[in-house]
């Protein structure tokens, strides 16, 4: 659920930096987002999948703290960051678990 509602501000985000005179955010935004874009990417099963999930959320997270929104979104920037922070958890403790072999019935 985390996730959705990161990807619904993300989209937000995109449509906020659309248009105008800040093309640079957009294009900057565009860059952060990359590591998102790259998710699907040898999706596999073995914990060192869950982990470079995790990695490409957590480097997004930072890309976008580095940005300077427009006027008007940063309310919303300010909402994905927090957002962002939970989501990594859950693909860690995914490949945690599947390491020491503790599976759920």
């Amino acid at each position: 659920m985390q996730l959705r509602s990161a990807a619904a501000l993300l989209v937000l985000l995109a449509m906020a930096g659309c248009g105008g005179d800040d093309r640079t955010f957009t294009q900057d935004y565009n860059r952060a987002v990359r590591p998102l874009s790259r998710l699907g990417e040898h999706v596999g099963t073995k914990p060192s999948s869950f982990d470079t999930r995790a990695g490409r959320t957590s480097e997004t997270r930072a890309n976008l703290a580095e940005l300077d929104p427009p006027e008007g979104a940063q309310d919303e920037m300010k909402a994905l960051l927090a957002r962002l922070d939970g989501v990594p958890a859950a693909p860690r403790g995914v490949a945690r678990a599947a390491r020491h072999n503790d599976v759920v019935d």
